[in-house]
């Protein structure tokens, strides 16, 4: 069973705890009640233990994908929000190292800004093939098999 921790944001950086309208709906288990969007996204941790490729799966059949980072806007957001939360630790994001020809993407783009550990992207042969959000924001690769919890994005339907 995963557990989601949601919150919405406002462009003034207060947070609103809210209901999540489906609660009860996500793989028939109630989850957390909290929601976090940041323009037309929203952010939801779960903090359950699942592997890189249980957390895409989850978050696609769920959500929308695991959590993207596409500019310095986006990585201060998800920065300021983990703060005020004060949640801490290492969780799967939408980072994978292609296999073949060895460069970052963000599910199916290519990663134009980052935020890696010492400023350095991991390299092949050396390098782990998935990527996480670490306590201190920063970037780094892991072994994709290993069990971590994991942040999933959604696009916010707009009328």
């Amino acid at each position: 069973m995963f557990t989601e921790a949601q919150f919405e944001y406002h462009p003034q950086w207060i947070m609103n705890v809210m209901p999540c309208p489906h609660a009860n709906t996500h793989m028939g288990k109630k989850k957390a009640d909290f929601v976090y969007s940041v323009s037309d996204t929203r952010i939801r941790v779960i903090n359950q233990n699942a592997t890189w490729e249980e957390a895409l799966d989850y978050c696609e059949e769920n959500h929308t994908s695991l959590l993207w980072i596409k500019d310095g806007n986006d990585q201060e957001a998800v920065k300021q929000w983990l703060e005020v939360k004060n949640i801490t630790g290492t969780f799967w994001i939408g980072l994978r190292q292609s296999t073949l020809f060895g460069f970052w993407i963000w599910r199916d783009s290519p990663v134009f800004e980052s935020n890696w550990k010492n400023d350095t992207m991991p390299a092949m042969p050396f390098s782990n093939q998935c990527g996480v959000i670490n306590a201190d924001y920063t970037w780094s690769d892991e072994d994709c098999s290993q069990q971590l919890p994991f942040i999933c994005a959604e696009n916010i339907l707009k009328y």
